[in-house]
């Protein structure tokens, strides 16, 4: 049995790159979250943050019911650039928050994708950025896909990823 996944390869940079992952041989697998062990592993294509939402939009489009009839509700939603916000409201939906400070939210069953950009700039005396603006100033942390089960992520309530963990944010 193999699977194929994304993972994040840190660099000693400290520059996050992506690339496809498939395991086989021996697996190990928690039922609580989603990290898997495997005896054998093959490190394939790098991934660019295009094609790391193009494959969560792919993983979340997989899971529609497509013998199901479609209607102008389902769709997908983005927030890009600073604070911006995304919401869906069909759980066939998703909603992508990618910019510095984005925040999503959706409906039960519904997908949301949450970046963690970090501020690698100068900053002033008093910890202000000084160039917040450029996007030289800023990288990638990491990325989160998560689906609104009504426990864990809460319906109707807005998410950030922040130093890797997703957390609910302001409305």
């Amino acid at each position: 049995m193999s699977i194929l996944w994304i993972v994040l390869v840190i660099t000693v940079r400290l520059r996050a790159f992506f690339h496809e992952v498939e395991l086989s041989g021996d697996m190990d697998r928690r039922s609580d979250d989603t990290k898997v062990c495997a005896t054998d592993i093959k490190i394939g294509a790098r991934i660019s943050i295009a094609g790391l939402v193009k494959a969560a939009i792919e993983f979340t489009m997989s899971k529609v019911n497509k013998e199901a009839k479609s209607d102008e509700r389902h769709g997908f939603a983005s927030a890009t650039g600073y604070r911006g916000a995304s919401s869906v409201s069909d759980p066939t939906g998703v909603a992508v928050a990618w910019g510095h400070e984005a925040k999503a939210k959706g409906c039960l069953g519904a997908h949301l994708i949450l970046s963690d950009w970090r501020y690698i700039g100068e900053k002033w005396f008093d910890g202000d950025y000084k160039t917040p603006y450029d996007v030289e100033s800023w990288e990638l942390a990491g990325a989160k896909m998560v689906q609104v089960d009504g426990e864990k992520i809460k319906a109707d309530t807005y998410y950030r990823c922040v130093d890797g963990e997703v957390v609910e944010a302001d409305e």
